[in-house]
């Protein structure tokens, strides 16, 4: 994977208020990103919760293979069967790919 850095423009009025922590913006979070307690919080709320682990594992190994994935990214997929396992998932992929598989209904 390559990784390009880019410079955002520090006028983005998105940018200053996620600085500033503005309350009309961190309405939107469930989890204030800014608190030094939130990753702990929210593995405390994600072990209340039960999710297929098996069978997001095997979805993701028929993606994979498919895919040809790496030994690595095997490995990876093995360790979301252990129930202390945690993923942290950012940016799009969470919204839009993730979040429909890994919702618990």
């Amino acid at each position: 994977m390559h990784i390009e850095p880019i410079r955002l423009n520090s006028n983005n009025k998105f940018l200053q208020d996620y600085k500033k922590q503005s309350d009309e913006l961190m309405k939107y979070f469930d989890y204030l990103p800014y608190d030094k307690d939130v990753y702990t919080q929210r593995v405390q709320d994600l072990k209340e919760r039960t999710f297929d682990r098996d069978g997001l594992a095997n979805v993701l190994k028929t993606l994979n293979k498919r895919w040809n994935g790496s030994n690595a990214t095997f490995q990876n997929i093995e360790m979301l069967k252990n129930e202390e396992s945690v993923v942290v998932i950012g940016g799009a992929t969470s919204g839009t790919i993730i979040r429909p598989t890994l919702h618990n209904t």
